[in-house]
């Protein structure tokens, strides 16, 4: 009896888990089971790091500041940075033969031509008080990145 023996009258046998200790252990293929099923085995872990950012989690914002600092927070990501910036790059552009970024077109407007002569002045006092030559790029982006822009002209 290879499990036992006996002895005055007893059988001794051995445990199954000194059973299971003493038999020799099965060597590990380095070869993946194949399955014809086409269900296919995971043989080893794949690790995928990416990064998250829901924009819609909290669209119910307690006020307009908090909307600004979400908007502002994900425009500091330096994906989304460089896309503000090129949208930018593409709207304010400067003609070479022009001094001015923007004019106001007033030919189809049914009024006197002195009206059209004090709106225009009024216009490009209005450019000259706020820099708007020198700050477009940065005005823009910042109603971009905002979605408004506050300007208190004395």
């Amino acid at each position: 009896m290879a499990d036992g023996f006996k002895l005055f009258g007893f059988e001794i046998k051995r445990n199954a888990a000194d059973k299971a200790a003493s038999e020799p252990l099965k060597a590990a293929s380095v070869v993946p089971p194949t399955d014809d099923d086409g269900a296919g085995y995971v043989t080893s872990p794949n690790y995928h790091y990416g990064m998250h950012m829901d924009i819609y989690a909290d669209l119910q914002a307690k006020d307009q500041n908090d909307l600004i600092k979400k908007y502002r927070t994900a425009a500091s990501h330096p994906e989304v940075d460089m896309a503000i910036e090129e949208i930018v790059n593409e709207t304010i552009v400067q003609p070479q033969d022009q001094d001015k970024i923007v004019e106001i077109n007033l030919l189809d407007v049914k009024v006197s031509a002195s009206v059209k002569k004090k709106v225009t002045e009024e216009f490009d006092g209005i450019l000259n008080i706020m820099s708007f030559n020198d700050r477009a790029h940065d005005m823009f982006r910042n109603w971009y990145v905002d979605g408004r822009l506050y300007h208190h002209l004395v």
